[in-house]
């Protein structure tokens, strides 16, 4: 993919760099939807998965684990 270079005031780097942040859009997808005259707007939501600290599955972190530290301790206290 090419990459385009243009230089810019230090000023004006952190004036896009913040704007991008605020966005949450990374400086280059800022940077190309502004140029080809497409609103900045907010990148799409993404949902983090976190790994329940007993079992090491995965939960979202906006629902809360699946299952409780004792229900998961029951589940496998029969291995060994």
């Amino acid at each position: 993919m090419p990459t385009l270079t243009f230089k810019v005031t230090a000023e004006q780097d952190r004036a896009v760099r913040l704007a991008a942040r605020q966005k949450k859009l990374s400086l280059s997808d800022y940077l190309r939807r502004a140029a080809m005259g497409e609103k900045p707007s907010a990148a799409p939501r993404v949902r983090l998965a976190r790994a329940h600290k007993v079992s090491g599955l995965s939960f979202s972190g906006d629902t809360g684990p699946l299952l409780t530290d004792e229900a998961i301790r029951e589940a496998l206290a029969d291995f060994p």
